[in-house]
């Protein structure tokens, strides 16, 4: 699926695709969300906002789609084709926004306060926590991936591989 964000791959299909992800995305998570807030409203006795809350991060998480399932079908059918390449793209755009728009929203709670009430821990407390730890992992992405490039550039496909798998363990 990574293959999708080519710079030639996103040229062909990106235009088409970014329409469809924008659509796609308004509308599953705002059907999810607002169908989670229905059912969440008229059944706790939580206050809204932590209804509202955890609505919106269900919604989020139901942009998700499968990659493994969309490509083991693509596979099996030998589809080809722009329908495929967008599907394939669509997929990839899906699972990023839906990683993104996670933490963003995960991130706007807890500076609300809303997502810090359980326990001892404050909004603000979880709000700095989840700032470091989404920084710590893009600059830990960023190095390993600038080291797993330059080492791919002098190893095998056999070692590029293992030092992948060594560096996802």
């Amino acid at each position: 699926i990574g293959s999708v964000f080519d710079v030639r791959h996103i040229r062909a299909v990106g235009h088409r695709a970014a329409r469809i992800a924008a659509a796609d995305t308004l509308m599953v998570v705002g059907l999810v969300a607002g169908l989670c807030g229905v059912v969440l409203l008229g059944s706790q006795d939580q206050p809204a906002a932590m209804d509202a809350s955890l609505a919106i991060l269900l919604g989020l998480a139901a942009l998700a789609t499968a990659p493994a399932a969309t490509l083991l079908v693509l596979q099996e059918y030998d589809a080809k084709g722009p329908v495929s390449d967008t599907t394939l793209t669509l997929v990839g755009i899906n699972n990023t926004l839906a990683i993104l728009l996670f933490y963003i929203a995960l991130l706007a709670l807890a500076g609300l306060g809303v997502a810090g009430q359980s326990g001892s821990a404050t909004g603000q407390m979880l709000l700095a926590r989840l700032i470091m730890a989404t920084a710590g992992s893009v600059l830990v992405g960023i190095v390993l991936g600038l080291v797993l490039s330059i080492l791919h550039a002098k190893a095998t496909a056999g070692q590029t591989f293992l030092l992948f798998t060594a560096m996802l363990l």
